[in-house]
């Protein structure tokens, strides 16, 4: 079982990547505002899956004058009866804005398991498609097992899947002896 950061488990649910919102967040990074949900609402679509116990989070509770040696799981109890109560992307439990804090126990360094968050945001077969369509766009003369390989690299799906995205792709057919038309 793999753990996730909740960096991670954001990045995943707002980009389809574990590494893309920390590429994102550094100064001179890119365009946060680039995937496909906001920060804000894959924060809320988290705390939502803590509280109905779809996700487990585990992390160190915060504790007056002494650290925490071993992590607990995250009550869902308190994000289901607090619902502006949230795991930031810095691994911290946090009340979203504009709600005022609370008086609860805190923790840090909340983590997740990946199969558990891979199936709160699962990976849909418009996004394939629409990548695959664009590799086409791109480079037409890619050969097919190549363009399955970068498929299932970037965007983490199965191979059975990307194969049937190749072959629902409308830009593959081409007649016998037909050459492509966008070729420089």
């Amino acid at each position: 079982m793999t753990r996730l950061t909740a960096r991670e488990a954001l990045s995943y649910g707002m980009f389809g990547s574990t590494t893309k919102l920390q590429d994102e967040l550094n100064p001179g990074g890119g365009d946060i505002k680039s995937g496909s949900r906001s920060l804000d609402i894959a924060t809320r679509e988290l705390r939502d899956a803590i509280a109905r116990r779809a996700v487990t989070a585990e992390g160190y509770r915060e504790k007056v004058g002494q650290p925490s040696n071993s992590t607990e799981v995250l009550p869902w109890a308190l994000f289901e009866k607090f619902k502006d109560l949230a795991v930031d992307h810095t691994g911290e439990t946090v009340f979203m804005h504009p709600a005022a804090p609370q008086d609860i126990p805190r923790w840090t360094n909340a983590t997740f398991d990946d199969k558990e968050v891979f199936a709160v945001w699962p990976i849909t077969n418009q996004r394939i498609d629409a990548w695959m369509n664009a590799d086409f766009a791109n480079n037409p003369l890619k050969k097919r097992k190549d363009r399955i390989s970068d498929c299932v690299s970037a965007n983490g799906c199965t191979v059975k899947v990307a194969t049937a995205s190749f072959n629902r792709s409308p830009a593959k057919k081409r007649g016998r002896g037909q050459r492509a038309t966008n070729i420089p």
